[in-house]
Order: structure tokens, then sequence, then C-alpha cells
């Protein structure tokens, strides 16, 4: 007898939960244009993998309809992570 009772709080919250979502969805003039003015996105860097490049790029070529700031956080060993890379890519040395 006590398990039903102890369910009766969790379901109630369920059906408010989904009573609420048929609200929002429900209304027909629903604005979802961008409400922030900047957007900062924050890359943490450690070391140097092979596709750092194209996920820079991919992170970078994103469209948004706001200001986008991008802030490289970067371990005290990529640069000489960097520098062996480099010399591992390039074909001459």
């Amino acid at each position: 007898m006590l398990e039903p009772l102890v369910l009766v709080p969790f379901i109630g919250l369920a059906m408010a939960g989904l009573i609420r979502e048929y609200g929002f969805w429900r209304k027909e003039d629903r604005d979802f244009a961008q409400a922030c003015k900047k957007i900062s996105v924050i890359i943490p860097m450690r070391g140097v993998h092979p596709s750092t490049e194209s996920n820079l790029v991919a992170i970078t070529s994103q469209k948004v309809n706001t200001d986008v700031e991008y802030i490289f956080v970067v371990d005290s060993d990529v640069r000489s992570d960097w520098r062996r890379h480099n010399r591992r890519c390039d074909p001459g040395g």
C-alpha cells in the first residue's frame, strides 16, 4: 500500500511537466530569435593532434546570427608539441 503513495508525487510532477510542454509548443507566436548579443566559445588546447586544424576550421566556420568571440586556452606544452608536429609533417625536414 505504501508503494503507490510514494509514486503519486512523481506522477504529479511528470504530468505537470507534460502540461507545461504542451502549452509551450501550442503557442502560435513563438519567437526563437537569437537573444544573445555575443557568444564566447572557449577552446581548450593541449598538445597537437593531426586533426587539430580541421577541428578549428569546423568550429570557426559555424554560422550564427551574432558576434562570436573565440578564446583559446593553451597549455604550456603546446608550443613544444607544435614544433614536433610541424617537423613530422614537413616533407623537407
